[in-house]
């Protein structure tokens, strides 16, 4: 722990447990996650332009689809 807050990480609860979320953003959350999988992020800049390039490359049946389901 003393090494996370050391690197100035901030700690987020649980997808699951957050009153936050509902089950649709679980897909969105689920898929982001596979693209970022491996992947090194040096900046928080870096994390915000590659959650935006990934929110720009679903097409309108991605996000209809997450709010059907």
């Amino acid at each position: 722990m003393e090494k996370l807050n050391e690197l100035r990480f901030e700690l987020l609860s649980h997808l699951l447990y957050s009153p936050d979320l509902t089950p649709s953003d679980l897909r969105l959350f689920a898929d982001l996650k596979r693209m970022l999988k491996g992947k090194r992020i040096g900046s928080k800049k870096e994390v915000v332009a590659d959650v935006e390039a990934y929110i720009e490359s679903k097409n309108k049946s991605f996000y209809e689809m997450g709010i059907k389901n």
